[in-house]
């Protein structure tokens, strides 16, 4: 094989979509309705059945707009944009491949920069973005017209109501684009660089360009959570996605407690209340699905106030475990969840013939 041809294979391979499983909402509860992976390919390039999920990879072409899809960051993506540090403050370019510039901050698509990388740029003290693009009305891509807009505005409202500093966007052409990323770069190496350290740092870029990081190595960097960017304990504002509980329908079984793999739905004990955190929740859908009496719903992109749901507490009478059931809702019977669900009854002590006792309980406990 030819080293060109080589070399193009191993870039091909590379701008595939990493998945990694332990973060997908598939390998955390058997009942996962997400298709946000599927939604989200213009190429049908998702297959997921009851028995799995899989990527054909010779119908991908590596736009990468399942990765800002994937509410769980399990999939993942080779190119990022490129940040520099420029007057102390952090500005980073990105550009679609369609724009016809190369070099470092050119992605597959402007579309596949979600709000998990936004996140990730502002925690990195990115407060400006630089952007240019294809013409995205023609392209075969065919993503959402007007998403990435949306995001944009969605996020400096999301910044805006909960006091933080704001990231400026802009766009350019693709001529002006590349002139301001070739000024940040020369701006960069004159604040301190030196020529070694700055070969060392392209040298480092170029390895990483052209090798395909294995199961081993990917999915070591932490993702950046909502949580970790706003105020802490941050409860009131806008959101990307807002859990909330109608205590008309929860029996407080804590399966959404347990489950959540960010802890959004918390269960205190004293006093007993279910807390809700829309800056912990990823909108993996994981509630909902596992709700039985359907009283978890998701919101996207809207404003919270922070939900609490108050609790009693009560033994059930059949099993004689201790069980909670919100306020707004006090049970018709003296039962557990479980015990309800079940249909069990409240077993009698009675006496038989000879003189022993027995138990007398539902039909399917009588020998």
């Amino acid at each position: 094989m030819g080293i060109h041809r080589w070399l193009d294979q191993v870039e091909s391979e590379a701008s595939l979509p990493q998945v990694l499983a332990e973060r997908c909402v598939h390998s955390l509860i058997e009942q996962a309705s997400c298709r946000a992976c599927v939604d989200a390919c213009p190429r049908a390039a998702w297959l997921l059945d009851d028995e799995e999920l899989g990527l054909d990879t010779e119908a991908c072409d590596g736009c990468g707009l399942c990765v800002p899809a994937c509410p769980q960051a399990a999939i993942e993506q080779q190119h990022r944009p490129r940040a520099y540090q420029y007057k102390d403050q952090g500005v980073a370019v990105v550009a679609c491949e369609r724009a016809g510039v190369l070099g470092d901050g050119v992605m597959p698509c402007v579309h596949s920069l979600g709000l998990t990388e936004f996140l990730r740029l502002y925690s990195q003290g990115v407060r400006k973005l630089l952007f240019t693009r294809g013409d995205c009305s023609h392209c075969e891509r065919a993503a959402i017209p007007g998403s990435f807009e949306q995001l944009i505005e969605n996020l400096r409202q999301l910044l805006r109501s909960h006091g933080l500093p704001p990231m400026s966007l802009r766009e350019y052409s693709p001529p002006e684009w590349q002139t301001r990323r070739e000024f940040l770069l020369r701006a960069s190496q004159a604040q301190g660089v030196s020529r070694r350290g700055f070969l060392r740092e392209l040298l480092a870029e170029a390895t990483e360009h052209c090798q395909q990081p294995d199961a081993s190595q990917r999915g070591m960097e932490q993702v950046v959570r909502l949580s970790d960017v706003l105020p802490e304990g941050a409860a009131k504002g806008l959101f990307p996605h807002v859990p909330r509980i109608d205590p008309g329908r929860c029996i407080a079984c804590g399966a959404c407690v347990n489950l959540c793999p960010h802890g959004a739905i918390r269960l205190h004990q004293q006093p007993p209340r279910y807390t809700l955190a829309a800056s912990h929740c990823s909108g993996c859908g994981i509630c909902v699905d596992i709700c039985d009496p359907q009283a978890l719903t998701l919101a996207a992109w809207t404003h919270s106030e922070g939900q609490v749901v108050e609790l009693l507490e009560s033994v059930c009478e059949v099993c004689g475990i201790p069980f909670r059931y919100p306020t707004l809702q006090p049970p018709k019977h003296s039962l557990c969840p479980a015990c309800a669900v079940a249909g069990r009854k409240k077993w009698r002590l009675f006496e038989v013939e000879g003189g022993e006792s027995g138990f007398e309980g539902p039909p399917a406990s009588r020998a």
